[in-house]
């Protein structure tokens, strides 16, 4: 008996395993279609509603509820903007690519330093690069995210019958 609830505890620990990973895929692609709609967003408060960065920001984060947004909007109280993103990317991103915060980190450079034109094309720079990489992101979900799911069952079932 203890060698089958080993067994199962094996094949359960494995199956979540490759369930996790997949997970993570997932959230990836969920997470750059937020940042993508709230760049949007923010291009939309910038230039028709002539509002500030950090009040922009948080409206954004607010509405869509995307801590990403309302992240960088509080930690620029303390800093600058560039720093801001920064250490939203390290609170909220830990499911991003390094070629997913290229764009953004590009983007914070230009925001709230140059005209309103300007920031609008630089957010519709960073709208396409990230739209690549969700795609990229959605792609590997469909591909890789049901192969994870399958070597971790299988995987604890292999594990398991080494076990028993």
């Amino acid at each position: 008996m203890l060698r089958i609830t080993g067994a199962v505890l094996v094949i359960f620990a494995g199956s979540m395993i490759g369930f996790l990973k997949s997970d993570g895929l997932l959230k990836r692609a969920r997470l750059l279609g937020k940042i993508i709609t709230g760049m949007n967003l923010l291009k939309a408060q910038i230039g028709y509603g002539r509002t500030n960065l950090r009040d922009a920001l948080l409206s954004v984060g607010r509405s869509q509820d995307i801590e990403f947004f309302s992240k960088t909007a509080e930690f620029m109280g303390d800093k600058g903007i560039k720093d801001a993103v920064l250490e939203a990317i390290e609170s909220c991103g830990e499911h991003l690519k390094a070629e997913d915060k290229e764009p953004i980190i590009a983007l914070a450079e230009n925001l709230g330093m140059t005209d309103a034109k300007t920031q609008e094309s630089a957010i519709e720079t960073a709208v396409i690069t990230l739209a690549v990489e969700k795609n990229q992101a959605d792609e590997d979900y469909a591909r890789l995210g049901k192969m994870y799911r399958s070597i971790g069952v299988l995987g604890g079932i292999l594990g398991a019958i080494l076990f028993i």
